[in-house]
């Protein structure tokens, strides 16, 4: 144990136990004297509507949690929004080359970001070119970002929470992010019912402060069982889902930098899936982000999702020959098949959907169909373009 973990635990220890054994016994009822019972006079008085920090999209006080498969950009798109709320700017606004989406306006507010994932530098670089790219400047004090705590960040330990909750309020932090779950429980299993007490202190935090919180989180391995709720794909026990406010899972589109946001639990108010488009530069000579930021699109349907998908696997497959060599059709089916539901753990295509896309990306000129004897099949020089782009992007880590 570190000095300072050491010095923290002594001063939580000092404060906690100041109530002595025989105040404890005076206490008779003293719980429920403690609570602050509510009425009908309380229940029907006049509410103020829901406050949102993020328009139609977070509310504060909620707990919330964004999750999605490694590379699917999830804590990208939460670090854009965070910036976008320390200035008060909307999140995703329209890109001016393509189709406008869903554009979220925001409130200026105090965000913090715990990051017990990425390490200092990739979070410098990620904040440094998404400010840059949205107009922060060095005065702007809104946002508070921590990477790799020490004394270390744990949900799971009710002191720390109660301390860190004073840093919050003295801060006016609305806006709470913390990446990732997994590394904010402690010796906590995520499986297990135990969970429950992190939850617990995650939602007391967020009442108590008036803050939102949203948690970075990864799903189940593998697929879904088809049939079952997409939110059987949150990872760990049920006491996770339960206690939230509003669950998003983001789906990486296979071979492009875009993103579908799919909203798989929500109280009180209601959240349409959306799209983003990822647009960044990088350092000359280097894959340091240089600026960096995501506009909205429209929202891809599963169908045009799989269609695209279907898309990527073939020429993926067709880019992995050897130059000038065919693939005969059916022996293209079973690999890309293979692909689809072993590694990417789709649903497996039939061969008419196969052939459908196949006939798509001939007549776009990316495929090269032979017809003598069995079709053969090859990519033109532009689908080798096409194919080695995307295998490029996939090949690049963006949370």
């Amino acid at each position: 144990m570190s000095d300072s973990t050491a010095e923290l635990d002594s001063m939580l220890a000092e404060a906690t136990d100041a109530v002595t054994a025989a105040e404890r016994s005076k206490a008779s009822g003293a719980v429920w004297n403690a609570w602050q019972w509510r009425s009908y006079a309380d229940a029907f008085q006049p509410r103020d509507p829901l406050y949102y920090l993020v328009d139609g999209l977070l509310a504060a006080p909620s707990l919330n949690i964004w999750y999605g498969p490694p590379g699917s950009m999830k804590s990208m798109i939460l670090a854009d929004l965070a910036v976008c709320v320390t200035l008060g700017k909307p999140f995703l606004s329209a890109n001016p080359n393509g189709k406008p989406g869903r554009t979220f306006p925001t409130r200026q507010s105090h965000v913090a970001w715990v990051d017990m994932d990425n390490g200092r530098r990739r979070t410098d670089v990620r904040f440094d070119a998404l400010g840059k790219a949205h107009g922060a400047d060095a005065s702007n004090r809104f946002l508070h970002y921590v990477s790799i705590p020490n004394p270390v960040f744990n949900a799971a330990d009710d002191r720390l929470m109660s301390d860190f909750e004073l840093g919050i309020r003295n801060n006016d932090v609305k806006l709470l992010i913390i990446d990732n779950l997994g590394l904010s429980i402690g010796e906590t299993d995520e499986n297990k019912a135990e969970m429950a007490v992190v939850m617990r202190n995650f939602k007391t935090l967020a009442e108590n402060c008036g803050t939102c919180i949203v948690i970075i989180h990864h799903p189940t391995k593998g697929g879904v069982q088809e049939g079952a709720r997409l939110g059987d794909k949150l990872r760990g026990h049920s006491t996770i889902e339960a206690a939230l406010d509003s669950a998003m899972y983001i789906d990486r589109l296979e071979g492009r930098e875009a993103i579908s946001v799919i909203p798989t639990k929500v109280r009180e108010y209601q959240i349409e899936a959306f799209g983003a488009d990822f647009a960044y530069e990088h350092h000359d000579g280097t894959y340091d982000l240089k600026t960096a930021c995501f506009f909205s699109k429209p929202h891809d349907s599963p169908d045009e999702v799989r269609r695209r998908l279907l898309q990527d696997v073939i020429l993926t497959v067709l880019f992995e020959q050897k130059a000038g060599s065919q693939v005969s059709r059916n022996e293209l089916y079973e690999k890309v098949a293979g692909i689809v539901e072993g590694s990417l753990g789709k649903k497996t295509p039939s061969r008419n959907e196969y052939r459908g896309q196949l006939t798509v990306l001939a007549e776009l000129q990316l495929v090269v169909e032979g017809k003598e004897k069995d079709y053969m099949y090859s990519l033109s020089d532009s689908g080798w373009l096409e194919a080695q782009n995307r295998k490029v992007k996939r090949g690049k880590d963006n949370g």
